[in-house]
């Protein structure tokens, strides 16, 4: 199983503990409503004050959910941002490169499948670069690009101006990619997992509790955990936006290879 595969199976099986210590959370309040002396629940004071404590573990998980969706969004968005500014830059460095003349041509050729293969890997979902084995490292972008343009004889002034330019926009290029690939790697903590399925657990307890034993409330209660689990996917998801089902869009650097080839 690939990178892409394990992740998955990795969001898949997150969702599903979610959802299951919800239910399981849930299931164990209706056993022990079943235990509780007949009419317990119906007096004012025991219902009110496991409603209290109900609601503040639920305004506690919402909170915490809140603020982790929230955090994900951001660095969803700024690996999108990250890409966009990429795109401009290559624009800008095929411009450049043009500017200087016929010479800079086979540069241009290497900056074009150097983006291809960038748009392969966003598309395929290659969240890091394999450092250990040399068959299987992507080559960077100043790996391929700063020896041929480095080695472009400058016979003015403005070819040397537009030679140092290009190599500029090279080094930007280069330090926007990591700098994206080590934003976008923030995978949840183990133990905070543990901890959220914990408040899930007593969360749905309460309610098991309180409710009626009644089908009907089993299935909203299906629902709800369904939609914590829900929360718990996007915010694994967008933490890691290089990777997974949901992903960042290529789409600027197919934008930017359009205006290449005109």
């Amino acid at each position: 199983m690939g990178q892409a595969g394990q992740w998955i199976m990795g969001s898949i099986l997150t969702t599903f503990l979610t959802c299951l210590c919800s239910m399981a959370g849930y299931w164990f309040g209706q056993r022990m409503n079943r235990r509780l002396p007949r009419g317990y629940m119906e007096h004012d004071h025991p219902r009110d004050v496991l409603m209290a404590a109900t609601g503040m573990i639920a305004t506690l998980v919402a909170l915490v959910l809140g603020l982790l969706v929230s955090s994900a969004k951001g660095t969803f968005d700024k690996s999108s941002d990250a890409i966009s500014e990429g795109g401009a830059k290559v624009i800008e460095l095929d411009r450049v490169l043009r500017k200087f003349g016929p010479e800079a041509d086979p540069a241009r050729k290497e900056l074009r499948q150097f983006v291809v293969v960038a748009i392969e890997r966003i598309r395929a979902g290659v969240k890091r670069p394999t450092l250990n084995d040399p068959h299987v490292r992507p080559i960077t972008i100043d790996e391929m690009m700063y020896h041929p343009i480095r080695a472009l004889a400058a016979h003015n002034e403005e070819q040397k101006e537009l030679r140092a330019q290009a190599i500029g926009l090279i080094a930007a290029l280069s330090d926007n990619r990591w700098q994206m690939i080590e934003r976008a790697s923030s995978p949840l903590p183990v133990p905070f997992l543990v901890l959220l399925y914990f408040w899930l657990a007593v969360l749905f307890t309460g309610f098991g509790i309180l409710a009626p034993r009644d089908i009907t409330f089993v299935a909203a209660f299906a629902i709800c955990a369904l939609s914590m689990a829900g929360a718990v996917y996007l915010i694994r998801e967008m933490n890691e936006p290089l990777d997974g089902t949901l992903r960042v869009s290529p789409a600027p650097l197919q934008i930017a290879l359009q205006y290449m080839d005109l």
